[in-house]
């Protein structure tokens, strides 16, 4: 069974402004999720989508973390918000899950990598009529991703003892 989705408005904009979109088309109470038919998760529901909306990248540290994926754990967090609030359709879901894959890959942490790919397959199927990449797919796609293959040469590479830049 497909499902299909039809937005009003911006759903990461606040309550008031998601019931004013609905108002024309004659919903008057909006019960798509649990942050508009609870009351007491609709206040943690507003925090949260004013933060959604803040775009955010992933940069690797310079030197490794303890946990090695620390740096990555502000995507897990924000796709398990969005998780929460049903908003796997707003483009924040997909470039979200990107990121994930390609830091995943970057770590060679091949089964995370394909945990997040294979919630980005439908995503990328919904938004853009178009199959994600076969080399996301499999472990040896991804073993052969361009994120995967730059930290492989970056393990090979080591700087001479005697080097300096200036």
């Amino acid at each position: 069974m497909t499902e299909i989705t039809i937005s009003y408005g911006d759903t990461l904009a606040s309550a008031a402004e998601r019931a004013k979109y609905l108002a024309p088309y004659g919903i008057r109470s909006c019960a798509c999720g649990p942050s508009c038919s609870d009351p007491a998760r609709a206040k943690i529901s507003e925090k949260r989508r004013e933060s959604l909306r803040n775009p955010f990248t992933l940069f690797p540290p310079p030197e490794p973390t303890w946990p090695r994926d620390k740096w990555i754990q502000p995507a897990v967090q924000r796709v398990q918000e969005l998780e929460e609030e049903d908003l796997q359709a707003p483009e924040p879901y997909k470039r979200t899950l990107h990121l994930l894959v390609n830091a995943y890959s970057h770590l060679q942490d091949i089964d995370k990598a394909l945990f997040y790919a294979k919630k980005l397959k439908p995503v990328c199927k919904a938004h853009e009529g178009v199959d994600l990449p076969a080399m996301y797919l499999s472990k040896s796609g991804l073993k052969s991703s361009p994120g995967y293959m730059a930290a492989a040469m970056q393990k090979n590479f080591k700087l001479p003892q005697e080097y300096h830049l200036c």
